[in-house]
């Protein structure tokens, strides 16, 4: 937990997350992990098959409380499972987001992007925020850009909005590896051709 969250501080989540420790103590041991995008049945099936007591993933389970614990729902069977088995379960979500070289700038990286910044600063640290905004070291064609995209990430597809028939090359590029709805005016502003959400 200290190592993860010296990368990636809890105090950069948004006030409606919730990032951290969600099942554990910290001072379990553990001496195996898992890595997810989120906690399911499968994720927990696979965790109890590898042996690993923490599994670590970027959606929280657990957003809104909890009233009971009935297995009505999966997010139940899942906590209650993992507490069964000793399993400790870690989220870093909107703290991973916001953080410095966290999940928009792995992309930036992955695309190419040069000069990156942030793209939404937070008012009490510009260091640290959503999305970030970069060049690429070439201006590409759009097509061949999002083709590139896709080969990057191993995507079969992209959805994307129309194409500006005036526009035939790709140079600045804005990304929010989540939904990204709230950053679409940021991107604006800060000059992006393309910008590229999780969502």
């Amino acid at each position: 937990v200290q190592a993860i969250e010296e990368f990636a501080p809890l105090e950069l989540q948004m006030s409606y997350d919730n990032s951290g420790l969600i099942v554990g103590r910290l001072d379990d041991e553990v001496h195996r992990a898992l890595l997810a995008v989120d906690v399911t049945e499968e994720v927990i099936d696979e965790a109890l098959r590898e042996e690993c007591d923490l599994i670590i993933t970027h959606h929280p389970i657990i957003f809104n409380p909890l009233k009971r614990f009935n297995s009505a729902t999966y997010v139940e069977r899942c906590v209650e499972q993992a507490i069964r088995h000793g399993i400790a379960l870690y989220a870093a979500h909107t703290n991973l987001d916001a953080t410095r070289e966290g999940m928009s700038w792995r992309v930036g990286a992955m695309v190419g992007l040069e000069a990156m910044s942030v793209l939404e600063p937070r008012r009490d640290n510009p260091e640290v925020g959503f999305g970030v905004i970069g060049t690429l070291p070439e201006a590409e064609e759009v097509e061949a850009f999002m083709r590139r995209v896709g080969r990057t990430f191993n995507v079969a597809a992209l959805r994307h909005s129309d194409i500006p028939q005036s526009m035939d090359k790709v140079r600045r590029v804005a990304i929010c590896t989540g939904s990204g709805h709230s950053n679409i005016n940021d991107a604006l502003v800060a000059g992006a051709d393309v910008y590229i959400t999780g969502d």
